[in-house]
């Protein structure tokens, strides 16, 4: 039911600024990405009964995403969500997401994080094709949509693994 309502809201128009509703649809796929991805095995469990998303930069999606704190994940644990600046990349995450459209600090997060269990996700145009295992972007075609990209050899060499479902409406970048 989930991965219907993730394929209907996958081709949203995607304004300048994001909109609300950009933000909302973000921020539940980050939320219910546990459903679709493997982690490394011993990372996920690593905080014990938290699901910790760190924010690195400031966009639409910090709103929605911050509001899943101290909420239960489909698996029952807890968020905890945190926003910080990019001169603090924590390495206790067990997603980051670049919200800001620096390609400097997805360079550098993906660096720091590396073999650390760290799924980094990125919201701009671009990352995905810098290395970000998830990542959030206009479709190819007209340019206008939200779509979900996910980049198979960051996956794989971190040690993740996507679900069937996730790559069925997701384009594949390898």
């Amino acid at each position: 039911m989930l991965l219907a309502a993730l394929v209907a809201l996958a081709p949203l128009v995607l304004a300048e600024p994001l909109t609300e509703t950009d933000a909302d649809y973000i921020a539940k796929v980050i939320g219910n990405i546990e459903k679709y991805v493997t982690w490394p095995t011993g990372n996920y469990e690593g905080n014990g009964q938290l699901l910790v998303i760190t924010i690195i930069g400031t966009s639409a999606v910090n709103g929605p995403l911050m509001k899943l704190s101290g909420q239960a994940t489909p698996d029952g644990k807890k968020y905890k969500v945190r926003e910080v600046e990019p001169s603090d990349m924590p390495g206790n995450s067990h997603v980051l997401l670049v919200a800001d459209s620096n390609n400097t600090a997805v360079e550098r997060a993906l660096k720091l994080l590396k073999d650390r269990g760290t799924l980094v996700v990125g919201a701009a145009e671009g990352f995905g094709q810098l290395g970000c295992m998830v990542n959030f972007a206009k479709s190819a075609g007209d340019g206008s949509k939200v779509g979900i990209e996910i980049n198979a050899t960051s996956l794989k060499g971190g040690g993740f693994q996507v679900s069937p479902a996730l790559s069925k409406i997701a384009k594949v970048i390898e």
